[in-house]
């Protein structure tokens, strides 16, 4: 339910109501949209099904007729006599009435009226979709293939270095490792095809070329330098070790810089290069399986993924605190919230959503809510943006344990202009709250990052009018086949909830 006014609470949610849907055209109160559909079709002979049918209509173009018939007051045989469409017109995407009963209508699930048409037996659609569905699922199974066998090859590279430097214990079968505290549930396969993905240069060229992500991490050593002389330091998946590098020219006395895959061999020869040995080791393998680490005055880590808890690097962060950091250390960042906002975007919606309405004539009703199932992860630009935001999770990493970060959250969010709701979406704020504090924004009004933005989109646009009010709840947590993937649960008041996944 869409309101106006502020919210008289949440246990109205729970309340049955007795909607009342009146008829467009008349004063009649119905008891239901498909008794309204009815009476219209009976009473007034206006046919949506016929309209829908005629025009080759989409939501956009029913929201659009809804309002035209509203604000122009026509008669319903006017509109079923036009041969073309007369509410073209933009003015007409903004609603007459708020909280229009008309406009909650799931328009594309409307059947059309295919009385003389000539169009190909629906027999042949059904049939390109379930090829297209079958070869979808074949190439999951090649994807997943192929990640087993990158996984495989990089695990061969890994001993292969490790025999010819010397300095690892090779275990017969690793299987039967015991497993590394704070990703338990994450198996060895799956590791070592996460890890292999930052053993390439190009992850890394990719984050080092961001440059709010970047300078961010410089500011806060550069700035604040009077915390960092003299300290020990302990930098949780240094990557080639820029951070560890920024940690040594700020003054600190000692950096360990520990790194699972294999781009940690680049990131030993890195520090030599730039005079930097003497105070920074890199140490090559698990945090847990680092036994020589001592206790530090800092913890550094740039483990946020996208929509904040993407890769579930968190854990190992959390970890390395509890084990390794003194009780008066400092976290870098320490702080972290995850937002939500609203954008109005009709050219992207269609252009991702509308597209299977009409696929050279056909429906594809199917895969129209199958890519609504992926979050998507995109640059979202700033003047899409229409509602303010919400937080949905704000995080101590002082404090806060593993289990602070899967969340279940209720917003409100409020429209600032006229226009319809396409998705939501969702970016992340880490502070280094220090004498000089530094903050590092990917909100979709600060400069781009290499997290982009998440996108939620919704299968049919809302219409929110400026100060109307749009309430739900969004739940995360992670996948249960991949637990460094997420699931997003997203449930509008007083509609169903829709899945999302984000792999």
């Amino acid at each position: 339910m869409f309101e106006d006014s502020d919210s008289d609470g949440w246990d109205e949610i729970e309340e049955k109501e007795e909607y009342v849907f009146p008829c467009i055209f008349c004063k009649e109160g119905l008891t239901s949209m498909e008794n309204a559909l009815s009476h219209c079709e009976k009473v007034h002979q206006f046919s949506l099904s016929s309209l829908k049918s005629k025009f080759k209509m989409d939501c956009y173009s029913y929201i659009k007729m809804v309002n035209f018939i509203r604000s122009e007051k026509v008669e319903p045989t006017h509109v079923m006599k036009s041969s073309e469409l007369l509410w073209k017109d933009e003015k007409y995407m903004k609603p007459v009435i708020s909280g229009d009963p008309w406009l909650m209508l799931d328009f594309d699930e409307l059947p059309e009226d295919k009385s003389g048409d000539n169009s190909e037996p629906v027999t042949k659609e059904d049939a390109l979709v379930a090829q297209i569905m079958e070869l979808k699922k074949e190439l999951e199974c090649a994807k997943q293939q192929n990640m087993e066998i990158v996984g495989a090859v990089c695990q061969m590279k890994q001993v292969m270095q490790e025999l010819v430097k010397g300095d690892c214990e090779i275990e017969v079968n690793s299987k039967h490792k015991k497993p590394h505290q704070g990703s338990d549930e994450v198996d060895d396969d799956e590791d070592d095809s996460y890890f292999g993905t930052y053993a390439h240069f190009g992850i890394h060229h990719e984050m080092l070329s961001d440059k709010a992500r970047t300078e961010a991490y410089k500011s806060s050593f550069e700035r604040n330098s009077e915390a960092i002389v003299g300290k020990v330091v302990l930098d949780v998946g240094c990557g080639t070790g820029i951070l560890s590098l920024f940690a040594s020219k700020a003054g600190a006395k000692q950096v360990f810089a520990v790194e699972k895959s294999e781009i940690a061999y680049s990131a030993m020869d890195i520090v030599r290069e730039n005079g930097h040995e003497g105070k920074i080791k890199v140490m090559r393998g698990r945090l847990e399986d680092c036994k020589e680490l001592p206790s530090v005055d800092i913890i550094v880590s740039e483990w946020m993924g996208y929509f904040l808890l993407f890769e579930g690097m968190l854990d190992t962060v959390l970890m390395a605190r509890d084990q390794h950091l003194k009780k008066d250390g400092l976290m870098f960042p320490n702080r972290c919230s995850l937002h939500l906002v609203g954008v109005h975007d009709e050219d992207r919606h269609k252009q991702l959503v509308g597209f299977w309405s009409d696929v050279y004539g056909f429906k594809m009703s199917c895969l129209r809510r199958e890519c609504t199932r992926e979050a998507m992860v995109e640059v979202v630009p700033g003047k899409s943006v229409f509602t303010n935001s919400a937080t949905l999770l704000s995080l101590d990493l002082n404090t806060c344990t593993p289990a602070d970060a899967w969340f279940s959250t209720r917003f409100e969010l409020t429209a600032e202009r006229d226009g319809c709701l396409t998705a939501l979406v969702g970016y992340f704020d880490v502070h280094f709250d220090l004498p000089s504090s530094v903050l590092l924004s990917t909100s979709p009004l600060s400069p781009a990052t290499h997290w982009k933005q998440t996108v939620f989109l919704l299968e049919e646009p809302i219409p929110l009018s400026s100060g109307c009010k749009v309430n739900g709840v969004m739940e995360c947590c992670r996948q249960a086949k991949n637990p460094r993937a997420l699931k997003v649960t997203l449930t509008f008041e007083g509609k169903p909830p829709k899945d999302y996944y984000l792999d």
